[in-house]
Parts: C-alpha cells; structure tokens; sequence
C-alpha cells in the first residue's frame, strides 16, 4: 500500500501564448520486506519522492514529466548479535568527538583469560562458560589531552552470549571482580553513577583507586556502565584523575549503542 502526500506550485505567465507550468511533488512511502539473518522477514517503510512537471498550453494540450527519486537500499537489521557483526554495533572514529583519536581494537579475551582476574580463576572460567561468553569485540580511543578535566581515554567492549539469558545475568558477575578490588584494597571505593532505562539490565558505577605508593600521584578513577540487551553485554569504560570524569558522556555513549542493538 501507498501513502501519498502532495504539495502543488503553479507558476503561470500573462500573455496569448504563455504556457502555465504546474509542478507536483509527490511524497510516497511503502512498505518493503526485508529478510533478516534468522531467516524472518521485517517489512521496513521506505521513503519516495516523484516529481511531475505539467506544461499546460493556452490549448489546453498538456505535457507531463515525471521523475522519482529511488532511496538507498534498505539496510538489513540484524536479528541478533554475533562474533561477526559485533564490533559494527561499537562506536567508529567517526562517531566520537573531534581530537579522539584510536589507540587500539581487536577481539576480546578468550574466556580463559578473563578468569585469570579472578582470584578463583577455575570458578571464573566455569561460571563464564555456564553463562555462555563466546567472545567479543572492544575499541579503545583516547581524548585529545589527558591533562585536561574529562575522560581521558574511553572503552567500548561488546560481549556475545549463546542466548539473552547469559548476558543478563553476566552483569553481577562482572560487578564482582571490581567489588573484590575493594576487598583487596587495590581500590579504595565505588560509588553509583545515575542511569536508568538502559536495556534489559544495567549497572552503572565509578571505581575509585589511590595512588599505588606515596608521592606516586597515580590515582584515578573507573567509570563503568554495564548493560545487556538480548544476547549482548555491553561495557562503556573510561578513565580519569580522580573527580574529573565525564560520566554524562559515557551514558551517552551507551544511549548511541542501545539505539542500534536488535
């Protein structure tokens, strides 16, 4: 079916032989089935414009032209998250404010090194594979001076589960290894950021750590937003000096990914 829209501008001339010259755009959308990675067809609504050009003569006879602009072909949605189309979910150079710059990308840590953080690693390792981690992708950038207030360099990782439940319920398990942190007394304290609404579970906080030795002047703090959505667990890091981080550029980063996630 089509939904039409018209906008007429008639443009006419004085004089025995002057012709009139009607002009009629066209707005249209339809609708277009588009087959997605599963095997199911999404119907997407796509945009036309056509143009009709009418020359009408003092005769009566009239002439009419017409042109339509074809839209690009519609792109099509991912049904779900996989280790090959995870990393297009992340923020590109593009994407981030001018000065940033790309440190480094690649694939994340096998589920193997993951556990090595953990004081329990054997634990670690069985419980990520219950949950099924099959992997990742992260990009890290970072910010055109790290002597100026704000995050200092940002981290975007995207973690693929063999089903949503794995990664919702991989959100308390991470917030665990930075909890022992605390314990360890590696780091001194954590302290809520105020987030809501982002996916199907969330968790959202600042990691503070003291300077490693006297005189060393080598803390920093650890803003981390952690959510999942279907199979995906998302992480948003940065880094700062201690309360000069820049929290509210991180949750909107995190709205940016969230926006484009099946």
């Amino acid at each position: 079916m089509l939904a039409l829209a018209a906008v007429w501008t008639v443009a006419a001339q004085t004089g025995d032989q002057s012709p009139a010259t009607i002009n009629q755009v066209i707005l249209i959308t339809t609708a277009v089935p588009v087959t997605l990675e599963d095997g199911s067809v999404q119907t997407v609504t796509v945009p036309l414009t056509v143009t009709l050009n009418i020359d009408v003569s003092v005769d009566g006879a009239a002439s009419i032209g017409a042109e339509v602009e074809q839209p690009a072909a519609a792109k099509p949605v991912a049904a779900e998250v996989t280790l090959e189309n995870a990393a297009d979910f992340l923020p590109s150079l593009a994407d981030m404010p001018d000065g940033w710059s790309l440190r480094q990308e690649g694939e994340a840590s096998s589920n193997e090194e993951i556990a090595e953080s953990w004081s329990d690693a054997d634990a670690a390792l069985e419980t990520l594979n219950d949950l099924g981690r099959l992997g990742g992708y992260y990009r890290n950038y970072l910010a055109p001076s790290l002597l100026s207030p704000g995050n200092a360099t940002v981290t975007f990782t995207i973690l693929v589960f063999d089903a949503p439940e794995g990664a919702t319920d991989a959100v308390p398990f991470y917030r665990e290894r930075e909890e022992a942190k605390i314990e360890s007394g590696e780091a001194e304290s954590i302290s809520p950021i105020s987030i809501s609404g982002l996916g199907d579970k969330l968790d959202a906080y600042t990691v503070h750590f003291p300077d490693t030795a006297e005189g060393k002047n080598d803390g920093h703090d650890e803003h981390n937003i952690a959510f999942a959505q279907g199979n995906a667990l998302v992480f948003v890091n940065s880094r700062s000096f201690p309360n000069l981080g820049d929290s509210a550029q991180l949750i909107d980063f995190a709205k940016q990914i969230v926006a484009h996630l099946p």
